[in-house]
């Protein structure tokens, strides 16, 4: 049997990337939710087996997930392979096999000395120590990433495979001309600066904003929507009209369909802290958005195929702008000056010549094709079998 496990499938990119791989064909005869919430529309029959009937809350989780751990140690046989995504789920999984025997499979999505590296998360960070390095195989989607489990997490590089994230093209190509709200039809009669993603400190929308404040001053015609919720959401607002840009920036929320935003957009920007490998860049190709990204840990030098990328001066690649990252904590003031001037070079150059802008949106959609379904499933099935 082929279990594929996870905390639940939420909005959130390791949760999308999840639907595409049980989607499309890698053989999963049940899927386990540790909690049963499920915001992605699976388009495929198999059982799905929850542990619990709805989200937990933070002081729920370490109970619930040991209750996971007894009742799947009755599931999972010696002979089977359970493939994990997120830490929770990884360390269930990881747990279980100590005992049962099972093929430990677990996919980390982040980069973990960055996402954990803050003092409430000591206890976590703890148990990825110790349990990481004794699972069968980690999948990991950025060459970042695996170094970073090897250097940081004592974790063998024998036992980690770099396999990234796929896109389903087709799907992306199908929705991302569906006609927008009325509401917001509007805002996209101007050119449009997006984002996506959660609205949490590590997507640093907060200084986006106050970025495009000084962005207006020269190109006044411009908007910036950011799609997405998230506890922030009162702050962003907050910062929106303290910036008098409430005419100007739009907080829209989720969404089933972020591609009909990203189609009429003039460019998209990422200025995570850090990430994985960055779902929403690698659709933005797709849609064929040039993007302007922020050279997070980790994942958009390796998506722009700038690898020996210095991360000390704005790089035109043939698919956007990449801008350095700085010690945010140190350094702030710099890495807002190189988001700033990235955004205004990639308004500069379509204005300045649309030729070459038309090139950047193709190359995009021929190097999202690097990361088809076909392409990464395919490396998938490899590591299952």
């Amino acid at each position: 049997m082929l279990y594929f496990m996870i905390d639940n499938l939420t909005y959130g990119g390791a949760e999308r990337q999840a639907t595409y791989l049980i989607e499309n064909s890698i053989g999963v005869d049940e899927l386990v939710l540790l909690e049963n919430h499920i915001k992605y529309e699976l388009k495929t029959s198999i059982p799905i087996r929850s542990i619990h009937s709805k989200i937990l809350r933070i002081y729920q989780r370490p109970l619930g997930d040991s209750f996971a751990v007894k009742e799947l140690s009755k599931v999972y046989k010696d002979r089977d392979t359970v493939i994990s995504f997120l830490e929770r789920s990884n360390i269930a999984n990881i747990k279980i096999s100590l005992n049962t025997g099972h093929r430990s499979i677990i996919s980390v999505r982040n980069y973990m000395s960055e996402r954990y590296k803050e003092k409430k998360y000591f206890f976590r960070m703890k148990l990825i120590k110790k349990y990481y390095p004794k699972a069968d195989l980690i999948i990991v989607n950025s060459i970042d990433s695996k170094n970073d489990l090897v250097n940081n997490f004592d974790v063998p590089e024998e036992k980690i495979k770099v396999i990234y994230n796929l896109i389903d093209i087709e799907k992306i190509n199908s929705l991302k001309n569906d006609s927008i709200e009325d509401e917001y039809k509007e805002i996209f009669e101007y050119p449009v600066i997006l984002n996506i993603g959660s609205l949490i400190p590590q997507k640093s929308q907060k200084q986006l904003i106050d970025a495009f404040k000084r962005i207006k001053q020269s190109n006044p015609e411009y908007k910036m929507v950011i799609i997405g919720d998230g506890k922030l959401y009162e702050v962003l607002e907050q910062t929106i009209k303290e910036n008098g840009l409430i005419r100007d920036v739009f907080l829209l929320g989720n969404t089933n369909n972020p591609f009909k935003y990203l189609n009429k957009a003039d460019m998209f920007v990422l200025n995570s802290k850090f990430e994985g490998f960055p779902n929403v860049l690698l659709e933005s190709l797709a849609t064929g958005i040039p993007v302007v990204t922020k050279n997070c840990l980790s994942g958009p030098a390796e998506m722009l195929k700038v690898l020996n990328y210095k991360n000390e001066e704005i790089k035109l690649t043939k698919y956007g702008y990449i801008f350095p990252r700085k010690a945010y904590e140190v350094d702030e003031k710099k890495e807002l000056s190189f988001l700033i001037d990235a955004i205004n070079r990639m308004i500069d150059f379509k204005k300045n010549d649309l030729k070459s802008y038309d090139d950047l949106k193709i190359n995009c959609i021929n190097r999202a094709m690097s990361f088809s379904v076909d392409n990464i499933v395919e490396e998938w099935i490899k590591v299952i079998e």
